[in-house]
């Protein structure tokens, strides 16, 4: 008779990526790594759509950023 073994999942705190500062600096390049691929896209569109894109994406990016910075503080 075999008993089937349950994995071993090891518990993961919502911050973790708090502790370190390479951590932290990952977590910003990955947060705005969506926004730098919004941008290439709609730069193929035309100059008008571009920058209307950048100024938005530029404003949203600039509140994750303040917004993580607040939480470290």
């Amino acid at each position: 008779m075999t008993t089937k073994r349950k994995p071993y999942i090891r518990d993961m705190p919502s911050n973790w990526w708090q502790k370190l500062g390479f951590y932290r600096c990952y977590m910003l390049r990955e947060g705005t790594a969506k926004a730098t691929v919004v941008i290439y896209n709609n730069a193929k569109a035309g100059p008008l759509p571009f920058i209307v894109t950048l100024w938005i994406v530029t404003a949203v990016v600039t509140v994750a950023i303040l917004t993580t910075a607040l939480r470290l503080i």
